[in-house]
């Protein structure tokens, strides 16, 4: 475990040069939109240029952004003149909230479909196989936009900025999360249907229904035990699949999380709050993984040895 939580940080670390430097490389900066404009002359833009200390070479800006981090600040935004990390924490929240509940409903619906088409015959499969697959096929952005078409067709609220009370959280989550579910609904549903498969072959589930154990017991004391092993890596993994997904979403539906305010920043120019969002995400994916791993040593004995 120390060994992965070593590589983590150094992961972290890698990430942290990245995320600062490639923003910082694209070309102009946030002040070179300004510098067009006439009612700024030159010394001022030149001025400002130094106020933001976007004159100094970039492993010294880096490593004043790098000293931040150990405060808990991720740099100052040019566009808001507030720390990074005061505009991302409320906003990496709501992304969580809405990645928790797509997960939640895309485990609800595969779970319980892969287990009823592992007992079906060979036809019912196919066409469950098949009805994932073509679900699997349409892109996330896709997806959101039919939702989209169907609440306004249905008239159902869509409210907009941070949701109040329990009814708006919902309402503002129901087409982000059904579309985020939807694109990881069927990939669920194939792991867990190969690993169901495999653990219904296994001799101590013969065993168990020639003992007379209940089917109900069967499924839940001895084959989803056996089967959880790929599907606690794979909801490790796909932290990430669905935080990349839902930038894309957020933004499209509005829903305030990390996705409008980075699509914000990168055309501002406004480099800390990008380097920051992407910061976030990769740190929420990384331990996503480990705490997978963690899991898993503590469900499976073979793991532990």
């Amino acid at each position: 475990m120390l060994r992965r939580l070593g590589g983590a940080a150094l992961a972290l670390a890698g990430l942290s040069v990245l995320c600062f430097a490639l923003p910082n490389w694209a070309p102009g900066d946030f002040l070179t939109d300004a510098a067009v404009n006439p009612a700024l002359d030159r010394s001022t833009i030149d001025a400002m240029r130094v106020r933001y200390g976007l004159d100094e070479p970039l492993p010294v800006r880096y490593g004043r952004w790098l000293r931040g981090l150990t405060r808990g600040e991720l740099g100052l935004s040019l566009s808001y003149q507030v720390d990074a990390a005061t505009l991302l924490l409320p906003r990496l929240r709501a992304t969580l909230v809405l990645n928790a509940f797509a997960l939640l409903l895309a485990l609800v619906a595969a779970l319980p479909a892969a287990a009823a088409v592992g007992r079906s015959g060979p036809a019912f499969r196919r066409a469950a196989d098949t009805a994932m697959l073509a679900v699997l096929s349409v892109p996330e952005i896709v997806l959101v936009l039919i939702l989209l078409a169907t609440a306004l067709t249905w008239e159902i609220p869509l409210p907009g900025g941070q949701p109040e009370g329990v009814v708006g959280l919902l309402q503002g989550l129901a087409v982000p999360g059904l579309a985020l579910a939807l694109g990881a609904a069927p990939i669920f549903y194939r792991h867990a249907r190969a690993a169901f498969d495999e653990a219904l072959g296994a001799p101590f589930v013969a065993a168990a229904r020639h003992a007379g154990v209940p089917e109900v017991s069967v499924q839940l004391r001895y084959v989803l035990p056996a089967a959880a092993n790929p599907l606690i890596s794979l909801l490790g993994t796909s932290l990430g699949n669905l935080l990349s997904a839902s930038l894309v979403v957020e933004t499209v539906t509005g829903w305030p999380g990390l996705g409008p305010l980075l699509l914000e920043a990168v055309l501002a120019r406004d480099s800390n709050v990008v380097a920051g969002a992407v910061l976030l995400a990769a740190t929420c994916q990384i331990a996503g993984n480990v705490a997978a791993d963690l899991a898993l040593m503590r469900l499976d004995p073979r793991i532990r040895l």
